[in-house]
């Protein structure tokens, strides 16, 4: 019996043979041993292993010519899975987005790659599998190479069609109801101050204006940045408007740049600037830090009451990492239904216009104009500006407006009459047609069905999750890879509380 858990997509793809030569060296067998049985050479079984790490179908028939593509065989299965689920769910993939899916597909088969390694027990050629792992280090793909893609893999590109109506099912009253319903009873007994929200707002160093022209002017031009970075910064806030400092992505950087040292929040970096489900998982690090400082202001029955984080369903939620972390902090990750976070989500209803507002009035300030011509890179100018804008445009929102943003979307005080009755909600729809009303991640069923798609050992059981260990959050964040997401700034220590008046103070 087989001692590797191979996944379904690499069950699909794999040859039986591919999979029992891979499974002979990982219990240790002989090359000359497998040589004799499959009748192939020594070159061959390294071939072998060199597809198997990379997720791709072998054969010892088959050419072996030719480099090893972005995404493997199997990654490919998943890639056209999530394209399948997002057409279901009425938000079809685009390129940008397709790009970053690819890259999170490569970084998990690198994981997998140097899991899969770990266990081959090669004794030979050990420089050379080593130069190979190394070529399958994830890098963000060019969005010109998701045509190319596209092509070889049937897959279509269409310009997209309006989704205002299709949005419009699945934001229904069924739905909405359900979610209330679900979750009534949590959020009526908890105190506001503990219930939080955190969303992203991304691309944000883009700022579309009109132009003005006179009438014998034919072209409406305007420069452009050279520096056009995607920056993610992600914002969270509690109902009663208490707020944390932003978490920003930067694109490529490797430490905090001079330009920004100076301005307040958290910074981590990562090729694209995008929101992955690594950095989801630092993020949720640098939640849990915040909130054991915030918790020492409550008073007793607050203090001893669970955290609610409420977010949307991107992708990279779905972090066993982040969700494992949060359970053991007492912490619950509560998703919103597909569609309806314009309705239910406090920073979408309350926050996220005026934000965007005064973002773009900051950065044409003469003062911030003023700092920004005195950097000596186009590069630092446009991310002073942009990160500069960002920080002070949160700090400056009124805390009342986004306690207006729990308040609207029904979820303190409890009333989601602020929600049913809007015009927004498809009211045609009588019965629940989705079984995705907003999921509770840190819920038993879905911890363990998330570990298992995330981990290489099956648990039965909670008991049976491994628990997160300190030292590895360090390991992980303090380790430099893109494929990770590199923290550039310091989590703020973790305050455990030990006993009644007794607390212990960790440092990440």
């Amino acid at each position: 019996m087989s001692n590797i858990l191979w996944t379904e997509e690499e069950k699909q793809v794999f040859s039986k043979i591919q999979m029992e030569v891979f499974n002979m060296k990982a219990l240790g067998a002989s090359q000359d041993k497998i040589t004799e049985k499959y009748e192939i050479s020594s070159h061959t079984i390294y071939t072998a292993i060199r597809y198997t790490l990379a997720g791709n179908y072998w054969e010892p028939q088959k050419s072996t010519g030719g480099g090893i593509s972005y995404l493997g065989d199997a990654d490919v299965i998943l890639f056209k899975k999530k394209i399948k689920e997002n057409h279901l769910d009425l938000n079809c993939l685009k390129t940008i987005e397709a790009v970053q899916l690819a890259y999170e597909l490569r970084a998990d088969r690198y994981h997998r790659a140097l899991y899969l390694y770990s266990i081959c027990k090669v004794i030979s050629n050990t420089n050379r599998f080593k130069r190979f792992l190394f070529s399958l280090e994830p890098y963000v793909a060019s969005e010109t190479w998701i045509n190319h893609f596209c092509s070889r893999n049937g897959i279509i590109l269409k310009n997209p069609e309006t989704l205002t109506e299709a949005r419009r099912k699945c934001c229904n009253l069924p739905v909405i109801n359900k979610f209330f319903s679900n979750n009534k009873k949590l959020l009526k007994e908890t105190a506001p101050a503990n219930i939080w929200n955190a969303d992203e707002s991304s691309s944000i160093t883009t700022q579309r204006y009109k132009v003005l022209l006179t009438e014998n002017c034919r072209h409406a031009i305007t420069p452009t940045s050279a520096y056009e970075p995607h920056i993610t910064a992600m914002f969270c806030f509690n109902a009663i408007g208490d707020r944390m400092d932003p978490f920003i992505i930067l694109p490529k950087l490797a430490n905090v740049p001079q330009e920004l040292k100076s301005i307040r929040a958290f910074y981590c970096s990562q090729s694209s600037g995008w929101m992955t489900k690594a950095l989801f998982g630092a993020f949720c690090v640098y939640f849990v830090s915040k909130i054991s400082h915030y918790k020492l202001l409550l008073s007793k029955p607050e203090c001893d009451q669970p955290t609610i984080l409420l977010v949307d369903n991107h992708s990279s939620r779905f972090n066993s990492f982040a969700i494992e972390y949060l359970a053991m902090h007492n912490v619950i990750l509560l998703t919103f239904p597909p569609h309806c976070s314009h309705l239910l989500q406090p920073f979408d209803v309350a926050a996220a216009r005026s934000l965007k507002s005064s973002m773009a009035k900051i950065q044409i300030t003469k003062s911030v104009k003023d700092a920004a011509s005195k950097l000596k890179s186009k590069a630092a100018m446009t991310r002073y500006k942009t990160v500069y804008s960002v920080v002070e445009a949160w700090k400056n929102i009124p805390s009342d407006v986004l306690v207006n943003g729990f308040i609207q979307s029904g979820l303190f005080e409890f009333d989601p009459s602020k929600v049913t009755s809007s015009e927004l909600i498809n009211k045609n729809i009588k019965e629940l047609d989705s079984d995705n009303t907003g999921l509770m991640l840190t819920s038993d069923k879905m911890r363990l069905e998330i570990y298992n798609r995330d981990s290489f050992f099956i648990a039965n059981t909670i008991e049976e999750i491994m628990l997160i260990e300190y030292d590895l959050i360090k390991m992980l964040f303090n380790s430099g890879s893109d494929a990770v997401g590199i923290k550039l700034s310091k989590f703020p220590p973790l305050i455990l509380k030990i006993s009644e008046n007794n607390y212990q103070k960790i440092d990440l």
